[in-house]
């Protein structure tokens, strides 16, 4: 654990962990963004990586970057790595800033999974306010709080709204019939993977959609059939 808290806070250092000569654990310096991907699947697995969002916002002094999941991970430990200027911190103010984030977003309660750098004027935050040096104290710490729930939340906004038509359409795609469709639209427009050709089709109602499913589930009234060939009783 502690290895891994010192390859995310200095991407450009590279770190080897030797044992009676034998090395255990490498990590290169890592220059580019595609290096420091490298890195965080490598300290934090790719499920991680896969699933996360990069976020990279400046504004009034503050710059917050990194990398966070907009859905619960289940099957990798527990990432929540939070930097002020280089120095790994858990803050209980940018602990509620995040959760806040979360919550707001997407109305339940989980345990998100984030690597996150802040930095700002070294004059505007205090770090000997604990013997650890795990918690910090903000000179505009209303400022900070509210920057921090506004970059994620806008972050998760727009990562929900893309998968969005996904979700929706999944269950539709599956019942619907085989009507003819062609990709027109792009999914960046709001729209759908599919959309209706021209010429005024349009697309079935759930009622419609539930209907059809009804016919084929159910069944076919019998017909009597008299033993005469051919003939068909009243």
């Amino acid at each position: 654990e502690l290895l891994r808290r010192l390859a995310l806070s200095r991407f450009d250092v590279a770190i080897n962990l030797k044992h009676n000569g034998k090395l255990l654990r490498q990590y290169r310096p890592a220059q580019t963004e595609s290096q420091q991907e490298q890195r965080v699947v490598q300290a934090c697995g790719a499920e991680f990586m896969q699933a996360a969002l990069r976020i990279d916002s400046e504004h009034l002094g503050l710059h917050l970057y990194g990398w966070l999941a907009p859905q619960p991970l289940t099957a990798i430990n527990e990432v929540q790595y939070c930097y002020v200027n280089g120095r790994m911190i858990r803050d209980k103010l940018l602990n509620h800033a995040i959760r806040q984030a979360y919550s707001e977003c997407t109305g339940t309660s989980f345990q998100p999974a984030y690597i996150l750098y802040l930095e700002l004027d070294p004059h505007q935050v205090d770090v000997n306010v604990h013997p650890s040096k795990h918690e910090v104290r903000f000179h505009e710490s209303r400022q900070v709080h509210d920057f921090i729930v506004q970059v994620i939340g806008q972050a998760l906004q727009t990562a929900y709204s893309e998968n969005a038509p996904d979700a929706v359409f999944s269950g539709i795609e599956d019942a619907a019939p085989d009507y003819p469709v062609s990709p027109l639209k792009n999914r960046a427009t709001g729209q759908h993977q599919y959309s209706a050709p021209t010429g005024g089709y349009s697309s079935p109602s759930g009622s419609q959609l539930r209907s059809y499913g009804q016919l084929l589930t159910s069944e076919l009234p019998s017909i009597p059939v008299s033993r005469e060939a051919g003939s068909v009783a009243a």
